[in-house]
């Protein structure tokens, strides 16, 4: 009995360290697809922020998302009528002016 409960002992052990290196990699693969974000400052251009947005400051004004986020940096700024659709993975819910 004492060699059973060896074997039981080593497979639980087993299965707990494997499982707990699947959540590692999980972490390690969305901080790989960080987002960079990007908010609509005026009514044709969105610049790239530093921080996340919230959908709390969109105020109403303008034709464009007003926020959008990507895998990928594109730059400083850009015009909103020329924005990238590559790589972007997120967006604002709304239209609007971000409001800081």
């Amino acid at each position: 009995m004492n060699n059973v409960s060896k074997f039981l002992l080593g497979l639980f052990l087993a299965a707990l360290t494997l499982g707990g290196s699947a959540f590692k990699k999980a972490e390690t693969a969305k901080a790989a697809r960080a987002t960079v974000f990007y908010l609509l400052i005026s009514e044709n251009q969105y610049q790239r922020s530093n921080m996340a947005p919230t959908n709390g400051n969109c105020e109403n004004e303008a034709d464009h998302k007003c926020w959008l986020g990507y895998s990928v940096d594109k730059g400083d700024s850009f015009s909103a009528d020329a924005a990238p659709t590559a790589d972007r993975i997120s967006e604002s819910s709304s239209n609007g002016l971000y409001i800081q």
